[in-house]
This record gives structure tokens, sequence and C-alpha cells, in this order.
């Protein structure tokens, strides 16, 4: 297991490779708010909120050649504890593995209930060597997007690769240490006030 640092920026220590798999050694975790940007008048600007953006960072592409992978992070996010994972199926998965994006909530963490949730609106993309996670207010439903809103906290416990071995999701292939809280939507610049040409109220 490797004892890389988890940062919100930049690159953790990544001289280590675990088991020389560089597929699953991380480097860095990053959290972003997406938003748009609308023309106020001649000279103003609104920026809106429009999601949260997680981004996993490994030595090479994410793949496997073997089980299925799981690229987990270990989040309080919103006051509800659990997993956003992904499951990263190979040539060795079992047809019963999990597929795509999940939540995994915990009520002994303060969410509502054990549930693990399948959120259509929520997606990953692979960007090089970088996994993204996009998680958009629009593709939220009603029940889960208090926990992403803007204003809310996001504490990162640990990143972690593991394999999934039938009902196991053992063992670990790297693990981080925690994270810096991230308050969702201090990142989105301040609006610029109109006043030239502005729309009348």
């Amino acid at each position: 297991v490797n004892g890389q640092g988890l940062l919100t920026g930049g690159l953790a220590d990544g001289s280590t490779t675990p088991q020389q798999y560089a597929p699953a050694d991380l480097l860095s975790v990053t959290y972003s708010t997406t938003y748009t940007t609308e023309q106020v008048g001649d000279d103003g600007l609104k920026h809106t909120p429009t999601g949260l953006e997680a981004r996993i960072v490994t030595s090479q592409p994410a793949k496997s050649d073997g089980p299925t992978l799981i690229y987990r992070l270990n989040v309080d996010v919103g006051g509800c504890g659990g997993f956003i994972q992904y499951f990263l199926p190979g040539p060795a998965s079992a047809p019963t593995d999990p597929k795509g994006l999940q939540f995994r909530q915990f009520a002994s963490r303060g969410c509502p209930a054990d549930a693990t949730k399948t959120i259509a609106g929520w997606t990953v993309a692979q960007d090089g060597a970088t996994l993204v996670i996009s998680m958009p207010y629009a593709g939220t439903p009603a029940t889960e997007l208090p926990y992403i809103a803007p204003g809310r906290f996001l504490s990162t416990l640990a990143a972690e690769v593991r394999t999934n071995l039938g009902v196991l999701t053992a063992p670990a292939i790297d693990i981080t240490g925690a994270g810096l809280d991230f308050k969702i939507g201090s990142d989105v610049p301040k609006n610029v006030p109109c006043t030239t040409g502005c729309p009348e109220a």
C-alpha cells in the first residue's frame, strides 16, 4: 500500500508505484465547482455554479488488466459520509461485479440511511491519466442535491484503488492520506456588477 498524501491541488509523492501497477498509482485528487458565466449589460458578469467535479490523477491512464478495479473517494460531503466510487472492469471481471459510478451512503456517518445509489446524471470521463467525475446539479436528484450545494463542505478521508473479487472489495492497491476540506462554490469567481447598459429591473 502506498502512503502518499492527498491534496486538493498538485501532485503527491508518486515515486513508489504500488505493485508496479501505474494505472492504480494515485498521484492527486482535486475538486472544483463548475459554473457558467453570463454577460450582464455592457460590463457585468454573473457566475452561476452548475455542479461539482472531482479529478483523480494516476501515474498512467486508469485501466485493469485483471479483475474489476474500484477508484474510490471516501468522503463526507454536505454531512453525508460514504464512498463516491467508480468500478472499472477488466478481463477477469465477474459478471456480477458492479459497473459504473456509485454514491454509497452510510447512516452511521450522517446520511438518512444505508444506501447505494446510481445517479444517472453523474458521469465519469477519462482524460489521459485523469478520471473526471462530473456531478452536475441539473442531473442530481432533489434528495442528493443538498449534499453538493454551494456552501457545503467536502472532506476526503482517503482516496483508494481496490480490487473487486466477488463480494470482497479488497485488497487495496493504493491508499492516500486525508485531504484538505473543500468548500463547494468557493472557487467560483465573484460576480462583476453591471454599471452601463444594464437591463431594467
